[in-house]
């Protein structure tokens, strides 16, 4: 998927405060690629489609809620952390 350089950053941002505020028993997201794959792999779900189907064209021309963290935050496809 090719995924603007300004988004990657944007979960860059976003690792940091959600590893500081989990608990004990989760498990920390040891990076933006990989964040970037649990949030892609949400969006299929809540859309009811196969994540092969999913690319970054769609998510644009459909202003999906995986566009931004802070609309998927909003649309419960990543949780509420500190500082986002």
């Amino acid at each position: 998927m090719n995924v603007p350089d300004e988004f990657m950053n944007e979960l860059k941002r976003y690792v940091r405060p959600y590893n500081a505020d989990i608990s004990e028993d989760e498990k920390p997201i040891l990076s933006s690629h990989k964040l970037l794959i649990k949030l892609m792999y949400a969006q299929a779900k809540a859309l009811g489609i196969d994540i092969l189907v999913l690319n970054w064209e769609m998510v644009e021309s459909r202003n999906l809620p995986c566009r931004s963290v802070k609309s998927a935050i909003e649309a419960g496809l990543l949780a509420e952390v500190k500082g986002m």
